[in-house]
């Protein structure tokens, strides 16, 4: 595997669609820097990454990989003696650096706007460093989960049409999910009181007793959606650019699990495929 990666990093650092997606969260990056009002708001931007991260992890995991297939090379590593495993793992491992290239990107020139416009750097707290862990393992996943698509497919552009459709359907989704579970248990209103002349009367309109929102989800309904949310990446990148995330733990241990099922569930499929 050492000789695989060795072997693809010229090839890795040379990709232009590497370039373009680093170039664009690099302007990204400074946009956002250059519209904050100062600089604690810079490590509430810092979450943005997660948004756009998923989709250029896939796409170019997709692209990059599936390249392989359409030159031949997954073929001739192969032949040379390179296991399948090895294969499988070395793709994976440009995957997962290329998210943390991305995720750069962005944070530097953030970062340095912060410099130039308010002669600091914003620092996260504790809880800011964990919650940009989480977003770390969510790419880790993202990119687990695209190596499978284009390693099983064989076809780039069948494997990017698939990531991509299958993240914006679970994005919405999940986003529906967030929006649930942020339903108020109660509602409250204003009884509005109009005077003579049609005007709406403040001073004589009184606050109505909350009442239930039939729209809150609870119980056991509740405990599923929540679920979903921290269990999908998709689900993940919402509460994160919501700063929605209710628990800590949890995300991090369902990328890790996502992770390490998609890599051996790959693997073992990959051994038993017929490389076309």
């Amino acid at each position: 595997m050492y000789r695989l990666i060795c072997a693809g990093i010229s090839r890795f650092a040379k990709n232009r669609l590497l370039w373009i997606f680093l170039i664009g969260m690099f302007a990204f990056g400074a946009i956002i820097g250059a519209a904050l009002n100062d600089g604690d708001e810079a490590v509430r931007m810092y979450y943005l990454f997660a948004l756009p991260v998923g989709v250029l992890v896939g796409t170019f995991t997709c692209l990059f990989t599936g390249t392989d297939y359409s030159d031949g090379t997954i073929r001739n590593k192969l032949v040379v003696g390179h296991s399948r495993g090895a294969v499988y793992l070395s793709n994976l491992f440009f995957s997962v650096i290329s998210g943390i290239f991305f995720i750069a990107a962005f944070l530097v020139p953030i970062s340095a706007v912060c410099v130039i416009r308010f002669g600091e750097v914003a620092v996260p707290e504790k809880g800011d460093f964990i919650i940009i862990g989480i977003a770390l393992l969510m790419t880790a996943a993202f990119s687990s989960l695209a190596t499978l698509v284009v390693m099983l497919t064989q076809n780039k552009a069948v494997s990017v049409v698939s990531f991509v459709v299958a993240f914006m359907a679970l994005l919405m989704f999940c986003s529906w999910l967030n929006s649930a579970l942020n339903q108020s248990m109660y509602v409250e209103g204003v009884q509005v009181v109009y005077g003579a002349d049609g005007e709406i009367d403040e001073s004589n309109s009184v606050e109505i007793e909350s009442r239930p929102n039939p729209n809150y989800v609870s119980g056991v309904k509740r405990e599923i959606y929540q679920f979903l949310v921290d269990f999908l990446p998709t689900g993940q990148v919402t509460s994160i650019i919501g700063f929605q995330l209710v628990n800590l733990w949890q995300p991090a241990v369902y990328s890790l699990i996502i992770i390490l099922v998609s890599t051996i569930a790959g693997v073992l499929v990959f051994r038993r495929q017929n490389i076309k």
